[in-house]
C-alpha cells in the first residue's frame, strides 16, 4: 500500500500519538513540539498545550501529503499530567567520569530555573550548568567536572522545572559516587576515517558502555572501563543524523554500514592501554 494516509492517532489530552502509511519527509505545524519515536519516521508524537480546541497539521511524504485538522477536546488535568523526573545515576557511575548527568522528563519542559539547582561535592557546593540536550527538551544535562574518588550530592528543589502544561517537579535528590580511577583501566583509540560516525566500546553483553558521535580522525581517552573484556564498533552515518538507522524497506534504503574492530580488548584494573587504531 504505497498511498499516504494516517494508520492510527492516540489522544491522551496531552499528547498525540500518530502513526503513519508511509515515512514522513517533512510537516508544517502550529507551535508545538514533535518527537519522531522511530527511525523509519512513520511514528511520531505530538505535545502541545491545549488552550485552544484546534490543531492543523499538514504531513508530506514524497509528493503525497495529509492535510488534517485535529479537534482538542480534553484539556490535561493534573492525574494524567504529572511531571516525572528520572536521573541516571546507578550503583556503577565510572562513565560518569568526564560525562554528564542526564535528567529525563516525560513532558517537554519550558521553564529552568537553574539558580535553584544545587550540586555538592563531599559536602561542599560548587557551580555546575544545566543544558538541554536537544530541541525535544526532554532531556537536561548537568555539566560538571565530576573528580575520582568523590561523593556527589545533587538536589532539584520543587518547581525547578516547569514543564509546557505548567506542571512542576516534586523535589528531586540524588546521590553520585565517583570511585577510584585506580580500579579500573584507561583506553586511549586513535579513530582514522573520513566521514560522520557513532562509536561504540560493547561489554562482554555486547551492551555500549561508551558512545560517542565522531566527524572523522580523532583520538578518544576513555579515562575509566571496568576489567573485562571489550569490542568496538563504527556505526557509518551516512545521512548526518546523529545515529546510525537500520534502514527502511518501504523507500529501499539499506542500513547504514557497521564496521567492527579486529580484535577484543582486554582491561586491566590501573592499566593503560595506547596505540590502538581503528581505521574505518
Amino acid at each position: 500500500d504505497n498511498h499516504f494516509r494516517i494508520k492510527s492517532l492516540l489522544y491522551n489530552g496531552t499528547k498525540m500519538n500518530f502513526r503513519t502509511s508511509l515515512p514522513i519527509d517533512s510537516m508544517d505545524y502550529e507551535s508545538q513540539i514533535i518527537n519522531f519515536v522511530n527511525d523509519l519516521k512513520d511514528s511520531f508524537e505530538v505535545y502541545y498545550n491545549s488552550n485552544k480546541p484546534f490543531r492543523h497539521i499538514v504531513l508530506y511524504s514524497g509528493n503525497q501529503h495529509i492535510d488534517t485538522v485535529i479537534n482538542l477536546n480534553k484539556r490535561p488535568t493534573k492525574s494524567d499530567s504529572l511531571l516525572f523526573v528520572n536521573i541516571d545515576i546507578s550503583n556503577d557511575n565510572a562513565n560518569k567520569y568526564g560525562n554528564p548527568v542526564i535528567f529525563s522528563f516525560n513532558q517537554p519542559i519550558t521553564t529552568l530555573n537553574s539558580k535553584w539547582f544545587d550540586l555538592y561535592e563531599d559536602s561542599i557546593k560548587v557551580n555546575s550548568k544545566l543544558r538541554f540536550t536537544d530541541d525535544s527538551r526532554m532531556r537536561i544535562a548537568l555539566d560538571y567536572a565530576f573528580k575520582e574518588d568523590r561523593k556527589y550530592a545533587i538536589f532539584a528543589p520543587a518547581k525547578c522545572f516547569r514543564s509546557m502544561y505548567g506542571y512542576e517537579n516534586e523535589i528531586k535528590k540524588g546521590v553520585l559516587n565517583i570511585p577510584q580511577q585506580s580500579k579500573y583501566g584507561k583506553l586511549t583509540v586513535n579513530l582514522i576515517g573520513k566521514e560522520a560516525a557513532v562509536f561504540d566500546i560493547l561489554n562482554e553483553k555486547n551492551e555500549s558502555v561508551y558512545n560517542r558521535y565522531v566527524s572523522g580522525n580523532e583520538t578518544l581517552i576513555v579515562p575509566m572501563l571496568q576489567p573485562g573484556q571489550y569490542r568496538m564498533r563504527i556505526c557509518k552515518d551516512t545521512n548526518h543524523n546523529g545515529r546510525w538507522d537500520t534502514g527502511n524497506y518501504l523507500t529501499n534504503s539499506p542500513p547504514e554500514e557497521v564496521i567492527f574492530y579486529k580484535g577484543v580488548i582486554t582491561i586491566k584494573p590501573d592499566w593503560e592501554i595506547e596505540g590502538i587504531t581503528f581505521s574505518y
